[in-house]
């Protein structure tokens, strides 16, 4: 943690509080910790301006959901979760970890089994298929690449074939949102 001299503001380092979170296991912490986050959270203007356009256009197509699968390389490099990988991707995956992340023993076959891995778009699939949906739901994919390639994609886009992302509503807007850092502001 970092306080500059002429600020206010506390800087966390996102690796730093990656560290600290990742033993937080009262669910209680976990709910103050998000509810905190998401009422802190603002969005610099132009984001704000994009998502509208976004969501408006996803909106005119009637009802949709919209879906984070978390299945993407940071995350699943940081959660130590390979054990449904290849062989390379598992080296890729933690290759990763060892140059962003903290050292920490990690035993990666019972991290799907104590639930610190994200769910894989098939999961997702299954779980949004007993809830319920069907195949004319409209869903935006508010995901980044997902890792693993389009292998994990193919029974979920099988299910749920109307399909968006920022690609597909907004092509360009967001690539161009993306040069800057996360985008979020104070």
């Amino acid at each position: 943690m970092e306080r500059p001299r002429s600020s206010r503001h506390i800087r966390f380092d996102h690796l730093e509080m990656h560290q600290y979170l990742e033993d937080i296991d009262d669910p209680e912490l976990q709910r103050l910790r998000c509810r905190v986050k998401y009422h802190a959270l603002r969005f610099k203007p132009h984001i704000m301006k994009t998502s509208s356009e976004i969501v408006n256009k996803v909106l005119s197509e009637g009802h949709f959901m919209s879906i984070h699968l978390h299945f993407e390389l940071d995350m699943l490099a940081f959660a130590g979760c390979i054990d449904i990988f290849t062989p390379h991707e598992q080296k890729i995956l933690l290759k990763y970890r060892k140059e962003h992340f903290a050292e920490k023993l990690l035993v990666t076959r019972e991290r799907r089994l104590i639930g610190k891995c994200p769910l894989t778009p098939e999961e997702v699939d299954l779980i949004l298929r007993a809830m319920g949906f069907d195949n004319t739901t409209l869903i935006y994919l508010a995901s980044g690449e997902l890792f693993g390639g389009k292998r994990f994609m193919k029974p979920f886009e099988a299910m749920f074939p109307r399909l968006e992302n920022h690609s597909t509503v907004g092509p360009g807007k967001l690539e161009e949102n993306t040069q800057r850092a996360s985008g979020i502001g104070s």
